[in-house]
């Protein structure tokens, strides 16, 4: 995984994500609530009570520099812990024209929307798409956006926040010390 803190483990918390608009958003973490009942780790829990419909928080992370030529893939697991307030959210990768994420975005991955209205944890995944020639960073958000401005704060968990270069099945390496993450423990 490239992206330094998207696991959420304990130790880490929400360490080296950056809260776009903290006067209607926050982002705090949460360490009893994860996606793969890890008792190592935890997620991210994100707020955001705009005052306009589809309003929006944007929590995101700069990977640096660009990996050139190669094919990035994301992929994360998102929870809304309830119904009550219409929303959405979704995971986006912008290849960005500078260095550190300056610039302007040019082309890179969407995956999304997962919807308030569905319970449990949801995947989203999207990929592969390699950066053009000019492209010096990535920039990974993850965005929560309230459809209908005059309801009450949003909230959602996200965990699991990946950017890849290539399949990650067996790329795990095992940092909360557990196999909660795979499905079967050999005896």
């Amino acid at each position: 995984n490239l992206l330094p803190n998207g696991r959420f483990d304990l130790n880490d918390g929400v360490i080296g994500w950056e809260l776009l608009s903290p006067q209607m958003s926050s982002l705090d973490f949460d360490p009893m609530v994860d996606a793969d009942d890890c008792t190592g780790s935890g997620s991210a829990f994100a707020t955001a009570d705009p005052d306009i419909d589809c309003g929006a928080g944007v929590y995101r992370v700069c990977l640096g520099a660009v990996a050139a030529g190669q094919s990035y893939r994301i992929s994360g697991e998102i929870l809304f812990p309830s119904s009550a307030v219409t929303g959405r959210s979704n995971l986006t990768l912008n290849f960005m024209t500078g260095p550190n994420c300056d610039g302007t975005a040019n082309g890179g991955l969407f995956a999304g929307y997962v919807l308030s209205s569905v319970a449990g944890w949801q995947h989203v995944a999207a990929g592969p798409a390699v950066p053009d020639a000019e492209i010096q960073s990535v920039m990974m958000s993850v965005m929560l956006t309230q459809l209908v401005g005059a309801e009450p704060e949003l909230q959602v968990y996200f965990d699991e926040i990946r950017v890849t270069l290539s399949n990650w099945t067996f790329a795990d390496d095992f940092e909360a010390e557990e196999s909660c993450r795979w499905s079967f423990v050999f005896p």
